[in-house]
């Protein structure tokens, strides 16, 4: 993790810097394949060159994994028990999800090669294969894809997806992972209802331990966050059903000061020399950190 200057205060002839970790949003891939020494393998190769990796080994539990739609590639075997990879790609393009889909396989016939491309995969690899060209054909599907949605926007307000930032004319912030990958979903849902199980199991995993009062924190941090950008959009609770975007008929107030400054978030910074003004702190050089930048 590389440590940057988060924002800087000026006192007299001094300047006090605050330092925050830079959050490297990685990029999330799926493996589906039933023989565990390999799919571990991939696993490991994937992760040393920076990609955030999940594994599953059989077919019905990938094409679950896979509905979660969380992922930016899903990487599929073909013969596999239960369900093989041909379903689980017809499966993930039947709910009309373009993520990149690369097969591979020791089914190397041209029969075989098309079935794959028609049933919704973007590249065929045989094994055994040279792992610079998987590496290859990863790059390549995922500049593809980044190509194709580079933001995602509701409202007045736009999520970067390569930098985590959400945007509002002049105005941004920066989200940690957690909050990216909620905020992602939610603009996703395009105003539909996300349930706290359904975020729960897409963002924090089916295995982890979190709770539904994690995604009620992060919820609140997104909402402060929206704030103070002057965002008219609003995440909105329905009981039962969990949350959904709407925009507002105007946009928020203005935040008052004691909520833009850290105090408010539980951990001190250096006391300016000279006043704030009253109305809101948040301006461009220091709404970067709105929020609290280690979580």
């Amino acid at each position: 993790m590389e440590s940057v200057p988060a924002f800087s205060f000026l006192s007299g002839s001094r300047c006090s810097i605050l330092w925050m970790k830079k959050e490297v949003y990685a990029m999330k891939i799926l493996i589906v394949e039933d023989e565990k020494l390999l799919a571990d393998s991939l696993k490991t190769l994937l992760e040393s060159k920076g990609f955030d990796v999940e594994t599953v080994y059989d077919g019905i539990s990938g094409a679950e994994y896979a509905e979660l739609g969380v992922y930016d590639l899903l990487i599929l075997d073909v013969m596999m028990p239960g369900m093989d990879g041909y379903a689980v790609a017809r499966s993930v393009r039947a709910r009309r999800c373009g993520v990149p889909i690369l097969m591979l396989t020791a089914r190397s016939s041209l029969e075989d090669r098309v079935e794959g491309l028609n049933a919704g995969a973007d590249y065929y690899l045989t094994k055994p294969f040279d792992t610079r060209e998987l590496l290859a054909c990863i790059n390549a599907l995922l500049r593809r894809q980044g190509a194709q949605v580079d933001a995602l926007s509701f409202g007045n307000t736009t999520l970067d997806l390569a930098s985590g930032t959400l945007c509002c004319a002049e105005k941004s912030v920066r989200l940690s992972a957690r909050e990216f990958d909620v905020m992602r979903l939610l603009l996703q849902s395009g105003g539909s209802n996300l349930s706290k199980e359904a975020l729960l199991s897409r963002v924090w995993g089916f295995d982890s331990n979190a709770v539904e009062n994690s995604v009620e924190v992060y919820v609140g941090f997104l909402r402060k966050k929206l704030a103070s950008i002057g965002s008219n959009v609003r995440i909105e609770s329905v009981r039962r059903l969990g949350y959904h975007l709407e925009v507002a008929s105007s946009c928020w107030p203005a935040v008052p000061a004691a909520l833009c400054t850290p105090a408010s978030w539980g951990w001190a910074l250096p006391v300016l020399a000279s006043p704030v003004s009253s109305a809101c702190c948040c301006t461009p050089r220091t709404q970067i950190s709105s929020g609290n930048p280690w979580i």
